[in-house]
């Protein structure tokens, strides 16, 4: 059986699901919903350490090229790293890729900005944790990608769990979470973060840990062996602009109105401009540190 139904193009034809309704977290959906292209220019990308280890992992389970599946594939902007690795980064060897998005802005921005610039066998799709299209067989899938998502299956994790399982490989296919997080060890980004933080809406945010219930799942223990977690510590250069635009392309923030929004960007700047423990690399040009946590978790097919 092939994994993907008929001919595997570098295109898409943005497939969606018409047999019955997508569940997907409102403020995902809704926060998402308008912003696409903003989100897309603004969040930060993955250090090739974490690209590194994890293809690592997935080459050392499996010799041939790979069926990967990202779920939550968003705009791209973890998907290119793979699909295009720039210099530093390791080359996956890519028999298919199939990103699966529930948001048609997202896929949409995904089939502008990343298919038509990747030399590799891609095809994006609707689909969330629970609901794969039926193009996905089961068995046949090396490694399901998840990266800065996976919260959003929350409650749903037994039926992720099950989901997922059925469609990588038995003893070789790998589940992979990735997080990115600006690091609380530096005083002014803890305080950056509880600037805007208050206004998430109680949503299942991944620092809640939350999503930890997949592991207690009869069905996440039937399927996977436990999981490994790994986290790498990086910086980046930052500007006032910049900051302020990555916090701003964030779910809950996406829906503030304009005077929340305004209200919340004043507070941002002031904690940026009395920030004395910020780490200059050009204060004249306002370039400077930002620290970032980025967690791993592997997952291993029984």
């Amino acid at each position: 059986m092939s994994f993907i139904s008929g001919a595997v193009r570098a295109f898409s034809t943005s497939t969606t699901m018409t047999t019955r309704e997508l569940k997907v977290n409102p403020v995902a959906s809704i926060g998402f919903g308008h912003k696409n292209d903003f989100y897309n220019a603004n969040r930060p990308s993955y250090p090739s350490s974490v690209l590194s280890h994890i293809h690592q992992s997935i080459t050392k389970k499996n010799k041939d090229d790979l069926n990967i599946v990202e779920l939550g594939s968003g705009t791209g902007i973890f998907s290119r790293l793979v699909l295009s690795p720039p210099e530093g980064y390791p080359k996956f060897p890519i028999k298919s890729f199939t990103a699966l998005e529930p948001s048609s802005g997202m896929r949409d921005s995904f089939n502008r900005n990343v298919i038509p610039s990747v030399d590799a066998p891609v095809v994006s799709m609707e689909g969330t944790f629970t609901q794969f299209p039926e193009s996905v067989q089961d068995g046949t899938v090396d490694a399901c990608l998840i990266a800065q998502a996976f919260h959003w299956a929350h409650p749903e994790y037994a039926e992720a769990a099950k989901t997922i399982g059925r469609s990588l490989k038995p003893h070789n296919g790998q589940l992979v979470f990735i997080w990115n997080s600006e690091s609380l060890s530096v005083p002014w980004i803890k305080t950056f973060r509880d600037t805007y933080e208050v206004y998430d809406g109680h949503s299942p945010q991944q620092r809640f840990k939350l999503w930890h219930a997949l592991y207690d799942t009869p069905e996440y223990k039937t399927l996977f062996d436990p999981p490994v977690f790994t986290v790498w510590n990086s910086k980046s250069p930052c500007t006032k602009e910049i900051a302020i635009n990555r916090v701003m392309s964030k779910s809950y923030t996406s829906v503030l109105s304009k005077e929340e929004s305004e209200a919340l960007i004043s507070k941002l700047e002031q904690v940026l401009d009395s920030a004395e423990d910020m780490v200059w690399i050009d204060k004249e040009k306002g370039v400077f540190e930002y620290n970032y946590e980025t967690d791993v978790v592997i997952m291993n097919r029984k």
